[in-house]
């Protein structure tokens, strides 16, 4: 399994998916990073992905939460797709930061207050959905994916701190 992804150039997020490209109402960065899983094994019934800044943790205390998304079935996630009804998304590290948990729903773009950080992408092969709900916490996740992940991969990158 691969994923494939213009959203990267010269081993960097472009900055549109973060702290330098559109921001919401709450002032969270919010379009959401386009992707295309190929190669993935047949008897796939959904995906799951989790957006993660490891980076962040001599900053922020633990590693940041930018994305999760649970139960998705379409192997290409276009650009912007966060915040739709269309996906099932969990609460991303903004949450820790004072906003509250619908306000922290769904993307929340990539931001390094210090330096470039490496952002890490886990897109992971269900071999059934987790059936959760909108609204969850990666350890829901994490703990309704296991005996269900038959294949998972990465795609890593920076984003600029400028």
């Amino acid at each position: 399994m691969k994923i494939i992804t213009n959203s990267i150039k010269e081993g960097y997020f472009e900055d549109e998916f973060g702290k330098f490209g559109h921001k919401n109402e709450h002032g969270i960065p919010d379009v959401s990073i386009p992707f295309t899983i190929i190669e993935y094994p047949k008897e796939t019934k959904a995906f799951a992905l989790i957006l993660i800044d490891y980076d962040a943790t001599p900053v922020a205390g633990a590693p940041f939460i930018h994305w999760l998304v649970s139960d998705f079935i379409n192997p290409t996630m276009e650009k912007g797709e966060s915040h739709k009804n269309s996906l099932i998304e969990g609460i991303n590290s903004w949450y820790q930061r004072g906003k509250n948990k619908w306000h922290a729903h769904g993307y929340g773009g990539m931001a390094p207050p210090d330096k470039d950080h490496i952002y890490t992408l886990y897109v992971f092969a269900l071999s059934e959905k987790l059936n959760i709900d909108n609204g969850f916490f990666l350890n829901e996740m994490i703990k309704n994916m296991e005996k269900k992940v038959i294949v998972w991969t990465k795609v890593e990158s920076l984003y600029r701190a400028h």
